[in-house]
């Protein structure tokens, strides 16, 4: 098993599979028809979970990490793509201060090249 190609999942239809997802996770639906119950979300003292009719082909991005649950209404093959790391906090202020020195190394070329005048 590989991190680029997650595998495939057989869900018959009828049946229901619950599991665990990071937010940010992408479920793809390769075939069939499934609804998407995602991880519930807090309004105030409300739980909001909209659950969502998925096609074949579709894929469908986790905004919330929790439990999803999904109900098959025919048969399907799906993936659930696991989220991206996260960087680390070090890498990313690297990063954002090697961008910021490049363009003042540009801004720097630009002022020091010699005027020049259309009179001569």
């Amino acid at each position: 098993m590989s991190a680029a190609h997650p595998p495939i999942q057989h869900l018959a239809a009828g049946r229901s599979l619950q599991f665990w997802a990071a937010k940010g996770s992408t479920l793809h639906l390769q075939r069939g028809k499934v609804y998407l119950m995602p991880a519930p979300r807090w309004l105030a003292d409300t739980m909001l979970q909209e659950p969502q009719l998925l096609l074949g082909g579709s894929a469908q991005r986790l905004h919330e990490s929790g439990w999803v649950v999904l109900y098959a209404v025919s048969a399907v093959e799906l993936q659930l793509c696991p989220a991206a790391p996260a960087k680390p906090w070090r890498l990313r202020v690297r990063q954002g201060l090697a961008g910021v020195l490049l363009r003042l190394a540009r801004q720097l070329v630009l002022l020091s090249r010699p005027l020049r005048r259309g009179w001569q």
